[in-house]
């Protein structure tokens, strides 16, 4: 994790470039053994991912320019943090807030919106547990008013484990909007 709060820094003392500099960093990020060591979880590796590839700081005025080989090479550290993750081994279900409310806003000061970072998490169950259903709550009641006449209250994603995640948010992107009812996976289940 260290390694990965550090790639803006090394990015604008131009440690990023370069045959020597930028491929040592990227051969240490793709390095699976050293993603399992280090505990590098999807969600935090998205979001150095995206910070990074951005050029710019979101607290304060920092600027970089990317390299590109260092964001194709977290890409790869995404993909490959998936392997770090130990499964439960348990049956599980994961329901998505699909409401517009949920591309509104970052999460804690990052570049990931609540729609993403759920996405990301899902993808990570879904590769990580043997036995997974996805969904969202696309539908229910609202203020007393029912919704979900027109569609159901809940929507069955259909995702696996080589979706990317831009994919999996397509997948995301195209189902209804409802209101938030976080009761309807219980009541579906």
């Amino acid at each position: 994790t260290a390694l990965l709060r550090q790639l803006p820094r090394f990015a604008r003392a131009g440690l990023t470039e370069g045959s020597f500099g930028g491929s040592a960093i990227a051969a240490k990020l793709t390095d699976l053994e050293f993603i399992k060591r280090g505990r590098l979880h999807p969600y935090n590796v998205l979001v150095a991912q995206m910070t990074y590839a951005s050029g710019k700081s979101l607290k304060g005025s920092s600027e970089w320019t990317p390299s590109r080989k260092i964001i194709e090479a977290l890409e790869d550290t995404f993909e490959l943090s998936f392997q770090a993750i130990e499964p439960a081994g348990k049956n599980t279900g994961v329901f998505l807030d699909v409401s517009g409310s949920m591309g509104w806003s970052n999460i804690a000061n990052s570049p990931i919106t609540p729609r993403v970072g759920s996405a990301a998490m899902a993808m990570a169950t879904v590769r990580s547990e043997p036995n997974v259903v996805v969904g969202a709550f696309t539908g229910g009641a609202y203020h007393g008013r029912m919704y979900g006449t027109q569609h159901q209250p809940i929507s069955l994603l259909d995702i696996g484990k080589r979706h990317s995640l831009s994919q999996v948010m397509t997948a995301v992107d195209g189902l209804p909007m409802g209101p938030t009812d976080c009761a309807l996976p219980m009541v579906w289940a």
